[in-house]
């Protein structure tokens, strides 16, 4: 460690893209990068347009599901995205779509 004369230590500082730091978000999991992408690619989407989301399994496309809505109805409201998944051969694809209360 390296004493930077005021008696704090530590190993090494460099400046760094904005983008490489990690999520502030308390509740940050696996799911929080689906949940921000929903939500910014929602906002850039026409309201008769979902997202279709590619997934391997229908196990990770349902708990995908599960969790955005965890994460949009704790932030928003229950009715602020729908959502659907699609098995299909080789994997599942999860649909989200703006839901009736989107504008809240």
């Amino acid at each position: 460690m390296t004493d930077n004369g005021n008696g704090n230590e530590w190993l090494s500082l460099k400046e760094v893209d904005l983008r490489d730091m990690p999520s502030p978000k308390a509740r940050a999991s696996v799911w929080t990068t689906l949940y921000e992408e929903i939500a910014l690619r929602l906002e850039q989407t026409n309201g008769m347009n979902a997202l279709a989301f590619e997934f391997d399994s229908y196990r990770i496309a349902n708990n995908g599901r599960n969790q955005a809505r965890v994460h949009f109805n704790k932030d928003y409201c229950k009715k602020y995205i729908k959502t659907a998944v699609r098995k299909h051969p080789g994997g599942a694809t999860l649909y989200v779509a703006r839901g009736k209360d989107w504008y809240l």
